[in-house]
């Protein structure tokens, strides 16, 4: 018994944990894990309404940019979520198996509680990209209809519009350029 107390030590020492040095069980968080939980909880609970709430109604929308984002973060949250009691319970499953000496059965609970810990922890929105459009930049989309299809044109004048950012507001006149904006249309 004192051996496997030593490797989950270790182990929660690798994982930056704070454990008690008599028991080995987990100390209170101080510090990034106070900010950390919590903020994980949030932001992986908004991900997964937030993506239930566009995706469900019009499954079209999961290919929209913001979901794009939110879907991995969403379901990865849930993924980690849901790994750890299914590690938990089959964990001690295993241990009720073993009493029980009932050994194979206690080794597949092993592989699902290992299983249910790997998903737990690898399960990240590292992968998470925002979406790249496949097309060049200003390329057209789709197929020219109406009564005179293919009639847009892209115009770009630097000095139809010169607002410095800071002062003002960007529709006032004396930062556009009336005689630039006509000559572009």
């Amino acid at each position: 018994m004192g051996s496997v107390r030593q490797f989950l030590r270790n182990l929660a020492s690798m994982s930056g944990l704070r454990v008690c040095p008599k028991t080995g069980r987990r100390a209170f968080m101080r510090g990034k894990g106070r900010v950390f939980w919590p903020l994980y909880l949030l932001i992986g609970l908004a991900a997964l309404v937030w993506h239930l709430v566009r995706v469900l109604p019009r499954p079209s929308r999961a290919t929209y940019p913001c979901q794009r984002v939110a879907g991995p973060i969403a379901w990865s949250f849930l993924a980690s979520l849901l790994a750890w009691p299914v590690a938990l319970l089959t964990s001690r499953r295993a241990r009720r198996f073993l009493h029980e000496r009932r050994y194979v059965l206690a080794a597949l609970a092993v592989v699902i509680t290992v299983g249910a810990a790997i998903v737990g922890l690898s399960s990240s929105s590292r992968n998470a990209e925002a979406m790249v459009p496949p097309d060049a930049r200003n390329s057209p989309i789709g197929t020219a209809r109406g009564t005179f299809p293919g009639r847009v044109v892209w115009c770009y004048d630097p000095a139809a519009a010169t607002w410095d950012g800071s002062t003002g507001y960007w529709w006032e006149d004396r930062w556009n350029s009336q005689t630039a904006v006509d000559a572009m249309m």
